[in-house]
């Protein structure tokens, strides 16, 4: 379900000649490179946080002369609580460990810069919606999310009303069933 986030955006990059682009899932075996060449690490959302992990795994990216960049875009203690999971404040130590930060909003800025000074924002341009295209194609509604729980079901619910005035619109639902349902 990274696709959009991780594999597409490898494969733009891709196509730039003068880079050199891996695309890896965990666990990750880096090439070995020369010391001085150009080495930037995207770490999309690791699901590893222990400490003792990390400071070994930075320790080596470095020594090695990589630079560490974290993209992340969601606040890990609010992931934890739609999962029905615990969180422990030291999970949050992840962000201090790398280079930079990269995130989608303000707020998660607020939540990481104080943590990595290094964290910068890209925003999501998902949000930014282009005028329909002419008539002759149905206008298509994408929903594409994981774990989002009660309350996105209760907004899919509660469209209803504007799904049954609009039978012509094309629906595309991926990774959450009861949305989809």
């Amino acid at each position: 379900l990274m696709d959009v986030r991780t594999r597409m955006p490898s494969r733009g990059l891709k196509s730039d000649p003068e880079l050199r682009v891996d695309y890896e899932r965990p666990p990750v075996t880096l090439p070995e490179l020369p010391y001085d060449a150009a080495k930037i690490l995207v770490m999309v959302r690791p699901a590893e946080v222990r400490q003792a992990y990390w400071l070994s795994f930075m320790a080596d990216l470095i020594r090695r002369g990589w630079l560490v960049v974290l993209d992340y875009d969601d606040y890990p203690p609010l992931i934890a609580k739609t999962k029905g999971l615990p969180f422990a404040d030291q999970e949050m130590q992840i962000f201090s460990y790398v280079h930079g930060v990269q995130t989608s909003t303000p707020a998660l800025v607020e939540h990481f810069r104080p943590l990595n000074p290094e964290t910068v924002m890209f925003p999501n341009p998902a949000f930014e919606l282009l005028p329909f295209l002419p008539a002759g194609r149905p206008p298509r509604v994408f929903y594409g999310a994981l774990i989002r729980g009660d309350y996105a079901v209760s907004v899919a619910r509660s469209l209803g009303p504007a799904i049954e005035s609009r039978a012509e619109t094309e629906f595309v639902v991926i990774g959450d069933r009861e949305v989809f349902a």
